[in-house]
């Protein structure tokens, strides 16, 4: 069952002791005015810097979500919910211990809520179109690229997106941002779930999901998080 059970096509499930929820985006005006009511001013600034009017609702559509959910965490009103970001640009949630990350690519978003670990969590569109063998270096190890390369061709596309979508999890987890090279470390795409041991000795397990037709997603979470002591709450819509 959804945890809020008005907004349309939410979904929700658990990967050990993370929360995920994923929804659509295009929804009509009146939800997309109810979303934008519960903004903070400097997020309704940064909405209207977008150009394309489809854009700007989308992303107001996921921010609002992002602040209902979090409200039906914490406890506290969506609009007084106030954030505050790291040197990588993370967003965290102001007095509250509530590890959280959003992702969201064309027409869905992905929220991931944490109770101890910190999270990532990313979600992208397989474009059919895309020529993924002109962007490896920009996203593959060389090992990854060695073994990216032996795929028959028809495995490939849905194998740069799947180890993408892993790689930013894991530099959004850590609140890494752009700083960290993604073809400095390997994560592969292979099997589903994949620990990961970064530079510093920190031990994170990254999970590929295919929850979303057409698309890939990845979530990443502290190897530590399963045995966390989680109160398990009865989210109201």
């Amino acid at each position: 069952m959804s945890s809020l059970s008005w907004f349309p096509g939410l979904e929700d499930h658990r990967v050990g002791d993370v929360h995920l929820w994923w929804a659509p985006l295009d929804h009509s005006a009146s939800l997309v005015k109810k979303m934008e009511a519960c903004l903070a001013a400097e997020e309704k600034e940064r909405a209207q810097r977008l150009v394309r009017w489809q854009d700007r609702k989308r992303w107001i559509v996921s921010r609002g979500l992002l602040r209902h959910l979090l409200s039906a965490v914490t406890g506290e009103e969506a609009e007084k919910l106030c954030f505050q970001y790291g040197l990588h640009g993370k967003p965290v949630l102001r007095g509250y211990d509530c590890p959280f990350n959003l992702s969201h690519s064309h027409d869905w978003v992905v929220i991931a809520v944490s109770p101890s670990s910190p999270v990532g969590v990313d979600v992208e569109r397989v474009c059919p179109d895309l020529e993924a063998d002109k962007l490896i270096d920009l996203v593959m190890s060389p090992s990854e690229k060695t073994e990216w390369k032996k795929l028959p061709a028809e495995g490939r596309l849905v194998a740069f997106f799947r180890l993408w979508t892993r790689k930013e999890a894991v530099v959004k987890a850590a609140g890494e941002g752009l700083s960290r090279s993604l073809p400095g470390f390997s994560v592969g795409w292979q099997p589903d779930r994949y620990g990961h041991v970064d530079e510093k000795g920190v031990e994170w397990e990254v999970v590929s999901l295919d929850w979303i037709p057409g698309y890939e997603m990845a979530c990443c979470i502290g190897s530590r998080s399963a045995v966390a002591d989680w109160r398990r709450r009865t989210l109201q819509g």
